[in-house]
């Protein structure tokens, strides 16, 4: 019998038959396949795996085409930062003139001034007393006529802006001032004038403000001066009376007298002074405020507020004022 030698393992075999040359058989040791050669003789030749050849792809619509370029990403769409819109300013009607004014958003109506009228406003917004407007009516509908037409609501343009504080006092002619300051004997009026106006000097940008109790003491010691002076005169005279009865008298008479002399002399030094105080603290909240305003030449006159005090303050106000219109 023909031997052969295995080419994996060469463990020698042996063919059964010549017949079996050129086949491919497996080793019964290894169990790996190998070629039998044409001469039985030899080494075998082992088996050679051939790579699968996958046919070739038949052309297609989809393959003939050029791919196409992949579109770019969109970037993810980010909401704006909202925006926050300022306040915007409202339209009052003065209850007085009638005259319409706008007014800035930081000012409420109960603290401005009519720029007309210098009275304070209405806080009932001129927008809700304005007429609503009239939309058109329907197609194939007739219009009322017999409704007159409403007023045409003036441009915001022509409205003046009240957005100084310093519009909030009053303007008041000087030479009024002096002449009810000169009749009240210097004392009356300039505390009348602190009382008034105590509430739009402490709306001013200022951290000084004029206390209750420094603008009411004048107050309160003129009202009471008058019935004051006439008890003390009634008691003075009371005693004069009875020390030309009785010598013991006498002594309560002069003691009347003084007293009379302490509240004549004493009550207008002490309502002077108080007033000369308040227009000093009124004459530094102003000066804070015009510094404020980035204004030249801020500082006011002490020397001027010491002689004059109201009467310099109401004239410095109506100049600061005429300023800004």
């Amino acid at each position: 019998m023909p031997q052969i030698v295995c080419p994996h393992c060469q463990a020698k075999l042996r063919a059964s038959s010549e017949k079996l040359a050129g086949r491919t058989v497996r080793c019964p040791k290894c169990q790996r396949a190998f070629v039998i050669p044409g001469e039985l003789t030899g080494t075998a030749e082992p088996v050679r795996s051939q790579p699968e050849t996958s046919p070739p792809p038949s052309p297609s619509v989809e393959s003939s085409a050029q791919p196409e370029s992949p579109l770019p990403k969109a970037a993810p769409s980010t909401p704006p930062p909202a925006v926050e819109t300022p306040p915007s300013e409202q339209t009052i009607t003065c209850p007085h003139c009638s005259a319409p004014v706008i007014l800035p958003p930081e000012l409420r109506p109960d603290e401005a001034l009519c720029p007309h009228c210098d009275q304070l406003l209405a806080p009932a917004a001129a927008a809700d007393q304005l007429p609503a407007e009239v939309s058109p009516p329907p197609p194939g509908e007739v219009p009322d006529l017999s409704s007159p037409p409403s007023p045409q609501a003036p441009s915001p343009a022509s409205i003046p802006s009240v957005t100084d504080p310093l519009q909030l006092i009053p303007r008041i002619s000087t030479w009024l001032v002096v002449l009810l300051t000169v009749c009240s004997a210097w004392m009356v009026y300039p505390a009348l004038w602190l009382l008034h106006n105590q509430e739009g000097l402490n709306r001013l940008r200022s951290s000084r403000k004029l206390s209750n109790g420094l603008v009411l003491a004048p107050i309160l010691m003129l009202i009471g001066y008058g019935p004051l002076m006439v008890l003390l005169s009634c008691l003075t005279t009371g005693f004069a009376l009875a020390a030309t009865v009785e010598e013991s008298a006498q002594g309560a008479a002069a003691l009347g007298v003084w007293l009379l002399m302490l509240v004549a002399v004493g009550v207008p030094v002490a309502i002077g002074v108080l007033v000369l105080v308040g227009s000093f603290r009124a004459k530094g909240v102003l000066e804070d405020h015009l510094q404020s305003q980035g204004v030249s030449r801020a500082r006011l006159s002490a020397l001027a507020t010491f002689f004059f005090h109201v009467m310099y303050l109401q004239y410095k106000i109506n100049q600061l004022r005429s300023r800004r219109r």
